[in-house]
């Protein structure tokens, strides 16, 4: 803060003049073909909103309390982005209590329900590679309306399938439209996040996630009792596709791209490569945080993913609307929560809030298996939520926060970096869980990818300074 205050007091007397001002708004209102008169009212403004004390120079104490105050809020673009996200979450909110019956329609066992999750997350990996240089020409609401109308069309066709393969083709387009969704929104976060919001941005997003994902079990459960499982899946194709043109005329895209044209396919993974290279190399602790990354979401797609809904239904015998009721309320308290822990990650450092975090998660997840009680189970869900909610946010946030103080023009290519490492996680957990789940039980399954979690996080953490708690 000091050193921007230093680079626009040109005549280092430590207050800015309105000449100052003015001379520092000189390049932006270029850009913005300004006028001079517009020029000047945006200064004149400016000098009163932040001269606290009318003395007509902003001394360095009300530059810094004014912009740090600028730097904790949330960009408007950051609930559209939210939007978008909860919109994605809804249908597989919607569709996870139909899972146990889609098992049984298809005759296919835990591994084989695993597997096709995977194909979902291995097309997601692919693609996300060079979907961050297409959103970078195209722009963000481009790619996310048109990813949006995808996975709509991928979620319908399920209603249509009568084996493993058809499944697991519609997990595959479903997975190049994730990867759409995912580039378009981080392109967005990463052109509005500050390093006094940050943590507050991706917490934020994980709450509208977590929204979606709360009122699509409810909406699941009750659909459930009223239409069949094939009639639920086109409906919410449909629903998806209609929400994306809605999306399309509310989105004020705050990555519009620079509209080059797209290099061939081969360049652009060659392109991402080199980039991941560049960044690995020069960036702290950015594999690590990577790696972290992928462990955290395997964890989640090995057991709230692919075991939990056979859990539920083989072990404790629920049906489509117990399931639906039990997520749902364990997706309302991320919802309600999510603010409060993503505040309390950037109180404590990312020391120990991905160790807590991580921690909380891992126990969470091998109790269940082992609880026998769907209340207990609920209250072992909704703890594990909570660590993640304190967990997540925190390792974007720090793998932006590295990547813009060493390598600021690759962030969006460590981002892409991130997500790919994500999804690989995903794809192996779903893997893992199901087929450990399938040979050796439930428990073994849950325990398993429980435990890569818990030493994953107790080492990352290991890897930050300790901070004492302001």
């Amino acid at each position: 803060m000091n050193d921007a205050f230093d680079r626009l007091d040109k005549n280092m007397d430590d207050r800015l003049s309105i000449d100052e001002v003015r001379t520092a708004f000189q390049g932006y209102a270029a850009r913005k073909g300004l006028s001079d008169a517009d020029l000047g009212a945006m200064t004149e403004r400016f000098m009163e909103l932040w001269d606290d004390d009318k003395s007509k120079t902003i001394e360095r104490d009300e530059f810094n309390r004014h912009a740090t105050a600028l730097g904790k809020e949330l960009h408007p673009a950051a609930y559209q982005l939210c939007g978008g996200i909860a919109l994605t979450a809804l249908p597989f909110g919607i569709l996870v209590p139909f899972e146990p019956q889609l098992v049984a329609h298809l005759g296919i066992t835990a591994a084989g329900f695993g597997a096709a999750n995977g194909a979902l997350f291995f097309s997601n990996v692919l693609c996300t590679i060079p979907m961050t240089e297409v959103v970078a020409r195209r722009g963000s609401k481009q790619i996310l309306v048109g990813s949006l109308v995808l996975m709509g069309a991928s979620m319908g066709a399920v209603a249509l399938v009568h084996s493993l393969e058809q499944l697991v083709a519609c997990r595959l387009a479903g997975g190049v439209a994730l990867s759409g969704i995912v580039a378009a929104n981080m392109a967005g976060v990463v052109k509005i996040g500050t390093p006094l919001n940050r943590t507050k941005n991706m917490a934020l997003l994980m709450q509208a996630r977590n929204t979606g994902m709360a009122l699509g079990p409810a909406v699941g459960g009750l659909l459930g009792s009223l239409v069949s499982m094939q009639a639920a899946f086109a409906g919410v194709g449909l629903g998806l596709a209609g929400s994306a043109l809605v999306f399309g005329r509310i989105y004020r895209d705050v990555a519009p791209g620079d509209q080059k044209p797209i290099d061939p396919p081969l360049q652009l993974f060659r392109t991402a490569f080199v980039s991941w290279r560049e960044v690995l190399t020069t960036v702290p602790d950015l594999g690590a945080l990577c790696v972290m990354s992928a462990v955290a979401n395997g964890s989640l797609a090995g057991t709230n993913m692919t075991l939990l809904p056979l859990l539920l239904c083989d072990e404790l015998g629920l049906g489509t609307g117990a399931i639906g009721s039990m997520l749902a309320a364990n997706a309302v308290v991320g919802a309600v929560t999510g603010g409060q822990m993503g505040a309390l990650a950037h109180r404590v450092g990312p020391r120990l809030a991905i160790g807590a975090g991580a921690t909380t998660v891992a126990v969470g997840m091998a109790a269940q298996p082992a609880l026998g009680d769907a209340t207990l189970i609920l209250g072992a869900l909704c703890s594990a939520q909570l660590g993640l909610g304190v967990l997540t946010p925190t390792l974007a946030a720090q793998i932006q926060e590295k990547v813009l103080k060493e390598k600021p023009s690759l962030v969006m290519q460590a981002m892409s970096l991130q997500n790919t490492s994500s999804f690989i996680g995903l794809v192996a957990g779903a893997g893992v869980g199901g087929a450990v789940g399938s040979q050796l039980g439930f428990a073994a399954g849950y325990q398993t990818v429980s435990m890569g979690l818990l030493v994953a996080g107790l080492a990352t953490a290991a890897r930050f300074p300790v901070r004492k708690l302001s």
